[in-house]
């Protein structure tokens, strides 16, 4: 099953993670792929996002990085609608799929994915 996580920056192209928040994104992603070894992991990112991502040599924590989807331009006011991004994702991303949030941690496996794919 895939898992994303979306990042777009929302202040133009200076892109920037204060460090508790790149510290969660980093073991958010780290701690899944050790639970979840089975499931490919995808970043969709703006431009922004990338190339900061890039400088921290950390993109290879996700097998695949898009910033294709999120380098379109829209009409959305993100001030108001932050999370629009990971709506525009949403509709390119074939189901099943799971998106986690950057700062979501799992501390254990409290369920078995594979049985949420039967309900799909």
């Amino acid at each position: 099953m895939k898992t994303v996580w979306v990042l777009e920056s929302l202040k133009g192209k200076n892109f920037f993670l204060h460090e508790v928040e790149l510290v969660c994104l980093v073991a958010s992603v780290s701690n899944w792929k050790k639970m979840y070894p089975e499931y490919r992991t995808y970043l969709y990112c703006c431009s922004s996002v990338y190339n900061y991502l890039e400088e921290l040599n950390i993109l290879n924590l996700w097998d695949f990085v898009d910033t294709k989807e999120l380098s379109t331009v829209d009409k959305v006011n993100r001030r108001a609608f932050w999370a629009a991004s990971k709506l525009k994702c949403i509709r390119s991303i074939e189901a099943p799929f799971i998106m986690i949030d950057c700062d979501l941690y799992f501390k254990r496996k409290g369920f078995d994915l594979f049985l949420m794919i039967i309900y799909f």
